[in-house]
């Protein structure tokens, strides 16, 4: 049976359509130094229904408060074969983010980034860790505690392919995430490496409902999350899902501005 999360998803109106014009949170990150479950094993691989409702506060002079249609948010485990419809859905939403455009180069078309993320999703869907909001209306991949080395594993089999979208043979991509890893937490922690929802879904309630979706993991294994953003517009509404800074600074060589971003359950 499916469970129904007991906490409403998304309190206002205006925090949830805040939160879903985001394209997306943190890309590729760091992996958990230190497993609480074996490797590849997700704790819930049936769907998950999120049910919320939600006001809006009324404006200054309108008595009124105005009251929405419940939501509802299924989120499954994306099998393989939806993998080409999510990179196409993430490649779009990562078209302009720097984290994307950095590692590869500052030109990169969205078709690109659409690759990339095929071709890192096609190995990450396989072992339970990429999740789909319903029909493509979102997807996200949280990596599990204990996930470092099969994180490594994948970027070590996808480089070679990703060098050939780049204009310095990967080199910029190695360093930047390089140093990326080199910021990723030494206990054990559930990570957000990559969210999107599709542009006609945002303001519903889709990419809360898939950070909230980690974020009850994380509270379950008493661990905290991580997550990386370099969209400035991003920190204060990680911040309202319940985030914290721990450290913000720019890139090597020129790079983008990263905020490292920690949930405490």
């Amino acid at each position: 049976m499916a469970q129904v999360a007991s906490a409403p998803i998304g309190s206002t109106r205006r925090d949830r359509r805040a939160f879903d014009q985001m394209d997306g949170l943190g890309v590729f990150g760091p992996r958990a130094k230190g497993a609480v479950r074996p490797p590849g094993v997700v704790v819930v691989a049936e769907p998950v229904f999120y049910c919320f409702t939600h006001t809006r506060s009324p404006l200054s002079g309108v008595p009124q408060r105005e009251y929405a249609r419940p939501v509802t948010v299924e989120i499954t485990c994306a099998t393989p074969d939806r993998v080409p419809d999510l990179a196409t859905l993430i490649g779009r939403a990562f078209s302009d983010d720097p984290m994307a455009l950095w590692p590869l180069h500052p030109d990169a078309a969205e078709e690109e980034v659409r690759l990339w993320f095929l071709w890192f999703d096609e190995m990450l869907a396989p072992l339970g860790m990429l999740w789909e909001a319903g029909r493509g209306l979102g997807a996200a991949a949280w990596f599990p505690p204990g996930e470092d080395e099969r994180f490594l594993e994948i970027d070590r089999a996808v480089r070679p392919r990703v060098a050939s979208l780049t204009d310095d043979g990967a080199a910029r991509y190695a360093e930047f995430w390089d140093w990326i890893e080199a910021h990723s937490p030494d206990e054990p922690h559930w990570f957000l490496d990559h969210v999107a929802v599709a542009p006609e879904q945002r303001g519903k309630g889709v990419g809360s409902g898939l950070v909230r979706f980690g974020l009850d993991h994380a509270r379950a294994d008493g661990v905290p999350a991580f997550l990386e953003t370099a969209r400035p517009e991003n920190v204060g509404l990680y911040e309202h899902l319940g985030f914290r800074v721990v450290l913000d600074e720019n890139a090597p060589g020129a790079g983008p501005h990263i905020w490292f971003m920690r949930f405490d359950p």
